[in-house]
């Protein structure tokens, strides 16, 4: 898996439009990874911001919670509410 999420999160930093619906998908899995939410800040699309809302929601008050995954997810949140735009618009 690590493998391929590094894959994608190079497609992401190129911002690889087709990579869109791969990192929705992911997001939808159980357990998204870190470097998923990588991704998803890299490629930049905040059409992605309600659902990373959602997983923090959810994970925030969980016992056990790796803290390191869950500052990567509010890191996400924060890169994609400072962009401020959808990709492609001025």
């Amino acid at each position: 898996m690590d493998t391929k999420c590094e894959a994608i999160l190079g497609l992401a930093r190129r911002h690889d439009k087709r990579i869109f619906p791969i990192l929705s998908e992911m997001l939808e899995s159980e357990a998204p990874t870190s470097l998923v939410f990588e991704a998803v800040a890299e490629f930049g699309d905040q059409r992605h911001l309600p659902r990373l809302r959602t997983i923090y929601q959810k994970a925030k008050d969980e016992d056990g919670i790796n803290q390191g995954w869950l500052d990567t997810l509010n890191d996400a949140i924060e890169k994609l509410e400072e962009k401020g735009h959808m990709p492609g618009t001025p």
